[in-house]
């Protein structure tokens, strides 16, 4: 019986009985939308324990609690973020099918994003982000849809639809009985616990537990990370004097080949692509699949056990080859977005030696935009797999802006050694570079089974094919009596990775696998055979060997030494942009990896641990602080080394006559203010005076007043047609003696000739303990000369080295 009030009126009335709830009721879309919520984020936490499994296996409970919680933390927020969402549509515009629609399609989206996760994860080592999407040239509306279609499988299509149903189903069903599973009170405390537990212990690798749609939001909000926001993650760093310093470790120089060098006429470069050392023959992988490499390699080559690609990319490992440089610290390709960088190409200088030039390419040089810069390097003659034919087939794909169509490289080999008949007097220098290998890989007919895996067993089969092609250009070689003539280096681009840490392909992680590849110089005449060179170094380093062999002068541009130079590095800075922005250095035993993105740091002792699987960094804090300082240091070299040499423009048809120079400079000052003379291929230019220099004659200058006091002194002087060295002396060393402040030294920060800016890293002390680098700057502490070698134009570099 129903209560009175005082008025006498019934209660039933001021509170009416709820309206029918059923889903399509409007008083029902803040439970469906809780009840949808609750929903994704339980289907989205399944999906994050799949990602996540490789890190469970082995884990403690608390641990694998902590990772879990941590793996679907952002998820759940995403999840709490769309029923908070459709709840505001619902309050905001009344429109119960509207807000019902957003609900169940937004969701939707999310599962299938979260589901196309879990294959970019193993792909990527993390979620897709905007760098990767300019990587892989996916503005290409043909090449994004050929590879979004070779990923729909029928498996994947039945798994996706499965999802949905379930999501579906559980949202209506705890939209229907969520007030007797409490859910307005349970979906807040496991949100809670799960923060809770992530701050507990470590959450996984950070590629794995982040969010699909956050990450990719953040990467197209944020700007780029690129060498600064390394060296700040770093925690800062001073710059190197030299690479060769870098840990204090140097090289031992190779001993020089006993043969005659001087019988060298021809230079051929055989690429072998994704060729790493797992899968060449005689470095210990998993698959031996290149005996002819390993058998000319001990018959007449000597091996390198060490050598890395800087970056594990084609187009990234093609300017390092032809250019001897090592890459921008960036995301988009130096091939594609650095036309104006100024470059000295390997043809040019082979070029000096009366060689014609080709590159030959089994891939489509348009991917990348690798025909464009071999021909700014140089080549005389630049072609791909489009222009021949080939009865052992390739792969072509539809439309006509498709990078990624690739002939049998046996018909690249045929193709060049047709080039080399149609002038047999001449000598030549030709990079083959093959593409079977690349992904897609084409495993080309008669396909041998070595590995369940399809993609595995192709790239496999496409590696076998690689290497029965080098034979047969040796072989062609030997029978036109060319062989003992010719220099023939053969090298992998990078490697490629099949979840050795997680990750499939190559260009987003740093391990062995992705990094480390086959390399051996062949010649009968100049090696023995049967040696292997333990020293480590990169692809840049290979132009230099080859220049150094022939008796050329190495280009000022290029990074690279000659493995013959005596006090060459011992070591190799890489880096991957596209899946968290990833840089590291091998030294020595020592590898360090880090995520500029994640924080995330790997250290690896390769000696005892060549699979990179104990992390020393968790363990070794010590260990770990000098490699971030170690990397931050190589980080501000590299960028200083680049950015001169970036900003710089090199004339192609210099000129005598006036040219502008600028010596940015400060200075302490004791009794005077320092004073240097300038000298152009010895000829005296001028005298300045650094009136901008500080006192220190009653107290110490500090560092941050002294970088402050830096000015330009500009003067116009006549040059030469190609002007090689500038020498700058230091002419009033004043010291007030021991404990005393009072100190006379010049600072040089930056050298600018003809509108090419040159750092300290460039420049060459003459005279012996008269100063050197100081963290950036250019310090002379001593009366003495110190040298900027310029960047010769390329027609004064063909003059330079043709007189050699």
């Amino acid at each position: 019986m129903a209560r009175q009030g005082e008025n006498g009126a019934s209660r039933e009335a001021e509170f009416p009985a709820p309206a029918p709830t059923g889903p399509g009721r409007a008083g029902q879309v803040p439970r469906l939308a809780l009840g949808a919520g609750v929903a994704l984020a339980l289907l989205l936490a399944a999906i994050r324990a799949v990602i996540l499994s490789p890190q469970l296996a082995g884990a403690g409970v608390v641990q694998a609690a902590a990772m879990v919680a941590g793996g679907v933390l952002q998820d759940w927020l995403v999840a709490a973020a769309l029923s908070g969402l459709v709840w505001a549509i619902w309050l905001w515009r009344g429109n119960t099918r509207l807000a019902r629609a957003a609900l169940l399609g937004i969701g939707s989206l999310l599962l299938l994003l979260a589901l196309a996760n879990v294959r970019a994860v193993t792909m990527l080592d993390g979620p897709v982000t905007l760098d990767w999407l300019a990587y892989a040239n996916l503005g290409n509306s043909t090449f994004m849809l050929t590879s979004v279609a070779s990923e729909l499988t029928l498996p994947r299509i039945l798994a996706a639809l499965g999802l949905l149903a379930a999501y579906l189903g559980l949202a209506y069903l705890f939209a229907a009985h969520g007030d007797r599973l409490h859910l307005r009170r349970v979906a807040p405390m496991a949100l809670a616990i799960s923060a809770l537990l992530a701050l507990t212990g470590p959450s996984g690798a950070p590629g794995r537990v982040a969010n699909p749609v956050i990450a990719f939001v953040v990467s197209a909000f944020s700007p780029a990370p690129g060498s600064a926001t390394v060296t700040t993650a770093l925690g800062g760093g001073a710059s190197l004097r030299d690479k060769a310093e870098f840990a204090g470790l140097r090289a031992t120089a190779l001993p020089r080949p006993a043969g005659d060098v001087a019988a060298i006429r021809n230079v051929v470069i055989y690429v072998m692509e994704s060729v790493g050392i797992q899968v060449a023959t005689g470095y210990g992988g998993d698959f031996e699949m290149t005996p002819n490499f390993a058998r000319l390699a001990d018959e007449m080559g000597l091996r390198f056990s060490d050598i890395y690609a800087h970056a594990p990319a084609s187009n990234y490992s093609l300017v390092s080859l032809i250019a001897g440089i090592e890459p921008d610290l960036w995301s988009k390709s130096m091939t594609v977005g650095r036309d104006d960088l100024p470059i000295v190409g390997l043809p040019t200088l082979l070029e000096t030696r009366a060689m014609r030039t080709a590159y030959f390419n089994s891939n489509d040089k348009r991917f990348q935009n690798a025909g464009g810069f071999a021909e700014r390097a140089g080549f005389d003659l630049v072609l791909d797999s489009h222009e021949w034919d080939c009865a052992l087939g390739g792969m072509q794909y539809t439309g006509t802006d498709e990078p990624l169509d690739k002939k049998h490289d046996f018909c690249t080999v045929a193709e060049v050694m047709k080039w080399i008949d149609s002038d047999p007097a001449t000598p030549f220098f030709v990079t083959l570079w093959t593409g079977m290998a690349h992904y897609p890989y084409f495993a080309g007919p008669n396909p041998v089974s070595y590995v369940e895996n399809q993609n595995q067993n192709d790239y496999l089969n496409a590696i076998r094919v690689i290497d029965e092609g080098l034979g047969m250009l040796v072989e062609d070689l030997r029978q036109r009596e060319l062989l003992d003539s010719t220099l023939i280096v053969v090298l992998g681009d990078h490697g490629e990775a099949f979840g050795e840490h997680g990750q499939y392909g190559h260009a987003t992680g740093l391990w062995e696998e992705n990094m480390r590849i086959a390399l051996a110089f062949l010649n009968p005449r100049l090696f023995p055979g049967g040696e292997t060179a333990r020293m480590i170094g990169g692809i840049p380093d290979v132009p230099a060997t080859i220049t150094d062999l022939l008796g050329l002068a190495t280009p000022p541009s290029w990074h690279g030494q000659s493995f013959f130079a005596e006090g060459r590095h011992q070591g190799v800075f890489l880096f991957s942009p596209w899946g968290g922005f990833r840089t590291g250095f091998r030294v020595g035993d020592r590898k360090f990896i880090f995520n500029a993105n994640t924080g995330e740091a790997l250290l690896y002792d390769l000696a005892a641990d060549p699979r990179e699987r104990v992390n020393l960094a968790e363990t070794d804090p010590a260990a770990l602080e000098q490699s971030m300082k170690d990397l931050a240091s190589w980080v501000v070299w590299q960028t200083a080394y680049r950015s001169g040499f970036a900003e710089g423009t090199v004339s192609a048809n210099p000129v005598a006559g006036p040219v502008d120079i600028i010596i940015r400079a400060s200075g302490t000052s004791y009794l005077s203010a320092p004073r240097m003379r300038l000298y152009l291929d010895g000829e005296v230019l001028t005298s300045i005076e650094v009136v901008n220099a500080l006192s220190n004659a009653e107290a110490v200058v500090s560092d941050a007043a002294l970088r402050a006091s830096f000015s330009n002194y500009p003067f116009r002087a006549n040059s030469p047609s190609c002007p090689k060295v500038l020498e700058i002396e230091f002419l009033n060393d004043e010291w007030a003696g021991e404990g005393q402040t009072g100190d006379t030294d010049l600072f040089v920060e930056r050298v600018t000739f003809a509108g090419v800016n040159y750092y300290p890293n460039r420049f060459r002390l003459v005279t012996p303990n008269a100063g050197g680098q100081f963290f950036g700057l250019y310090r002379m502490s001593r009366k003495g000369l110190f040298a900027v070698d310029l960047a010769l134009p390329p027609l004064c570099l063909a003059g330079a080295v043709g007189a050699l």
